[in-house]
């Protein structure tokens, strides 16, 4: 039974690279037809849909594309602001909320049409795999940032302990002006809370939905790709509320930092535990 295959593999990949120095094995960008070629290595399909599947696919990456390339751009320039002005960072942090939401939607209406057209079960395996390029595309540009030099995520310490750590390396590499560290640190407190909430201690909620799709039934794998959509939409949501609040309290600097240190911190942390749960 063939699972998510090469992209899970990818996705191990990318942890491991994550946990060495250096460079990571994982440098250089899918191209379209790389990403075909994987994608088909890892959606079991009937054979009487793979006719049909493929044209609705390709479509689904036209539309993406463009969503998809501004993105990972604009993310590259977020990950390195430390010379831009507050107006250009902050016009920076919204567009790549714009652009996220856009992916989003892309994806979100390709997942209803292939859980209408086909079944439940091809539209999970879809959404998987989208989630898990997005993820190791992300790891890239990370892994040529300074904020890789900040790298964290569960070890399996105990909780407080791994608190602790978490806080200590975020004194490192973020730029809190002195007068503002108390009230960041009030704000991130909350952040923490709705956090853990809506998205699952240590961004492990999401992982709850890296199984096998071929082990459910068409109708509860249509059901759990939706809770999958709801994880990732909370995720947007929650990111560019918090980013908003830290603007207006502490300016756009700070509030970048945040932004570009809880991307790469729940980068890590969701991929750690999707490699967990295969």
């Amino acid at each position: 039974m063939k699972r998510i295959g090469l992209i899970w593999a990818l996705c191990s990949v990318a942890v491991l690279s994550f946990a060495q120095h250096g460079h990571g094995t994982v440098a250089t960008s899918l191209t379209e037809g790389d990403r075909l070629s994987l994608v088909k290595t890892s959606i079991d399909l009937p054979s009487w849909h793979e006719k049909t599947f493929w044209p609705v696919y390709e479509s689904y990456l036209q539309k993406m594309k463009e969503s998809s390339a501004s993105a990972y751009r604009t993310l590259t320039d977020l990950s390195s602001l430390s010379a831009s002005s507050e107006d250009e960072i902050n016009n920076t942090a919204e567009n790549l909320f714009a652009f996220r939401y856009q992916e989003f939607a892309h994806m979100k209406e390709y997942y209803q049409r292939i859980g209408a057209e086909f079944n439940g079960v091809i539209a999970l395996q879809f959404l998987q795999t989208e989630v898990m390029i997005d993820m190791v595309e992300t790891s890239k540009i990370y892994d040529r940032s300074n904020w890789r030099s900040f790298k964290y995520y569960p070890t399996g310490q105990p909780y407080e302990q791994f608190i602790e750590g978490k806080h200590n390396t975020m004194e490192k590499a973020l730029s809190i002006p002195a007068d503002k560290v108390t009230g960041f640190w009030s704000l991130y407190s909350k952040y923490e809370e709705d956090s853990n909430a809506y998205l699952g201690e240590n961004y492990d909620m999401l992982s709850q939905y890296a199984g096998a799709a071929s082990d459910y039934t068409p109708a509860l794998a249509k059901r759990l790709g939706y809770g999958m959509l709801n994880v990732l939409e909370r995720d947007i949501k929650l990111k560019e509320k918090y980013y908003k609040q830290m603007h207006e309290q502490f300016g756009a600097s700070v509030a970048a930092d945040f932004l570009a240190w809880e991307d790469y911190f729940s980068l890590l942390c969701k991929m750690h535990s999707w490699v967990e749960a295969n």
